[in-house]
């Protein structure tokens, strides 16, 4: 688009999707207005066909927003749970899943 181009006229590196894509998962996993399109949208990433949580896909979500936002996994998840609707998403999640995967050394290896 038109600021993409004239960013990229400054900066020649410049990349749009990384500076809107976290914003776009912090809205996308907080959900602020509580809209049915962004509910749906979050559960086509994180779900599996029959609708149950799938571990991986929870796990790539918060390590691209964890790298793409500079802010330590942990701190994202504590981010998340800063909103009411973000806190809905987790019980929707499930903590007993959340929990399981903040002991994994996997999902926190460093923070």
């Amino acid at each position: 688009g038109t600021l993409e181009g004239m960013a990229c006229s400054i900066q020649p590196n410049f990349n749009v999707l990384r500076v809107v894509y976290p914003f776009a998962l912090q809205r996308l996993m907080k959900n602020p207005s509580g809209s049915p399109v962004v509910e749906k949208t979050l559960q086509s990433l994180i779900c599996r066909k029959d609708g149950s949580v799938d571990r991986r896909k929870v796990e790539k979500l918060l390590r691209d927003a964890s790298a793409l936002t500079g802010m330590r996994r942990r701190d994202v998840v504590k981010d998340v749970v800063s909103s009411r609707r973000g806190r809905q998403f987790l019980r929707k999640l499930g903590y007993g899943e959340l929990r399981r995967l903040a002991r994994t050394s996997k999902f926190f290896p460093n923070g």
